[in-house]
């Protein structure tokens, strides 16, 4: 999970559909909007391009329209996200800058196959401790089913960490890299730490760990 502001102002449709009998709150360009805000990324696990979409809502709508229809309500995630978080509602607002996501939470991973990732709350409170307790539940699975799609994404993850980890080897203990190589290297790294990048969270973290790459990187995150 990463900061990602929301769009303003709302789509029109909303408005409009909100006032019908059985209105859709996935009119208009609201998919559309919500997947460039969320940048084609599932804004609990942070799995770039999901198969499966859902429109979500934030906090659930129980039928409540305003909720249901309320443009800040709507958020991008995942099937697999989706139904684990169900009617979880104390969790930090990642479209709230005011509140940054790292401050609130640490991304541990070890960099090996089958490893499970460990989220943990930074602060002693209790929106702080339901997210990582979510995103725990979302990343190692409840049931059968979950377990096994957790476990897939938590593949792509240990992946894009190697390959970050491998970046960042390259960039400071390759023998004979010249200026422009190394340059090279530094723009990969800062794409992979964009908030267009999967799993950004914890590659972020391992920057804000070390204080060498912290310094090297602060202009990245």
């Amino acid at each position: 999970m990463i900061n990602l502001p929301k769009s303003q102002p709302a789509p029109e449709c909303l408005a409009i559909e909100k006032a019908k009998a059985n209105g859709d709150y996935k009119c208009g360009t609201v998919i559309i909007r919500i997947q460039a805000d969320f940048k084609n990324k599932c804004y609990l696990c942070e799995e770039r391009e999901p198969s499966s979409i859902n429109v979500e809502h934030f906090i659930p709508h129980k039928e409540n329209k305003d909720l249901k229809f309320a443009w800040d309500n709507l958020y991008y995630a995942c099937q697999h996200c989706n139904n684990t978080k169900l009617a979880y509602s104390d969790i930090l607002d990642p479209t709230n800058e005011d509140i940054p996501i790292h401050e609130q939470l640490r991304f541990e991973l070890k960099p090996f196959p089958k490893e499970k990732p460990k989220i943990k709350a930074i602060p002693d409170s209790q929106t702080a401790r339901s997210t990582a307790n979510l995103l725990n539940r979302i990343y190692n699975g409840t049931t059968k089913l979950k377990i096994t799609e957790g476990t897939n994404i938590c593949d792509k993850l240990v992946r894009e960490l190697n390959t970050f980890n491998n970046l960042l080897h390259h960039f400071y203990y390759e023998p004979g890299l010249n200026e422009d190589e190394k340059n090279e290297l530094k723009s990969r790294i800062r794409r992979m730490l964009s908030i267009e990048s999967s799993f950004t969270s914890f590659k972020r973290q391992i920057i804000y760990d070390n204080e060498v790459m912290r310094q090297e990187f602060a202009d990245f995150i």
